[in-house]
């Protein structure tokens, strides 16, 4: 912090705070998905209720952190919650698929696409989540996201302008959840036991869309 109120002016400060925000959250949820490019058969930590109770310690310290300053930025008070909602969505989709809580998985389904806004990529994204910490009922999940396609669709819509979005020359590289998403799911290359051939097609055209912006982005 010390740099940054030292070279910047307050206003300025205040605006880096808030992409240091968005770009923790994106980084943790990144590094978390990574851990699911590999097939398993069993979860992936050994004692999933400890793991998930330090995934939770990891996100209240990094949040801690950011509400600490909120009395000099005001501005904080709304961007931590905000962002670290999708942290908190995440956490209680892992703890579902362990078995270690009691909250409708649909709701929580609901409250991630409302946030990615793709539902391609938010099928992609719990079906890594449910490999993380149990990866038989992984194909349950893709069932489930199927049957709740039209729902989906009426109260968390596709977001259609979001690959000109990401071409705009005020988007700050990295700082969009979908297309770092994208970018997360195109390099996942494991099988994915479940995901029937509708929506394989399905996610390969959304990615295929991800690819062509992203070479744009690259020939600019």
């Amino acid at each position: 912090m010390g740099d940054l109120e030292e070279f910047l002016d307050e206003l300025m400060v205040g605006k880096t705070l808030d992409a240091l925000v968005t770009a923790t959250v994106i980084f943790y949820l990144k590094n978390l998905l990574k851990k699911a490019h590999t097939s398993n058969k069993k979860g992936l930590w050994s004692n999933t209720e400890r793991a998930l109770e330090r995934i939770k310690g990891d996100i209240e310290t990094m949040k801690s952190y950011f509400e600490d300053l909120e009395g000099d930025y005001p501005a904080l008070k709304r961007a931590v919650p905000d962002q670290f909602e999708i942290l908190d969505t995440v956490h209680e989709l892992l703890s579902i698929a362990a078995g270690l809580s009691n909250s409708t998985d649909q709701d929580f389904v609901i409250f991630l696409q409302k946030r990615i806004k793709n539902i391609p990529i938010t099928k992609l994204v719990c079906g890594d989540l449910w490999h993380l910490v149990n990866p038989a009922a992984e194909k349950a999940i893709y069932e489930k996201i199927d049957a709740m396609e039209a729902e989906l669709t009426a109260v968390a819509p596709n977001d259609p302008e979001a690959f000109d979005i990401a071409l705009a020359r005020q988007t700050v590289p990295g700082l969009r959840l979908d297309q770092e998403l994208a970018r997360l799911c195109d390099e996942n290359k494991r099988n994915r036991p479940g995901l029937n051939r509708t929506a394989m097609e399905q996610g390969q055209a959304v990615l295929n869309r991800w690819r062509e912006t992203w070479q744009n982005l690259v020939e600019e």
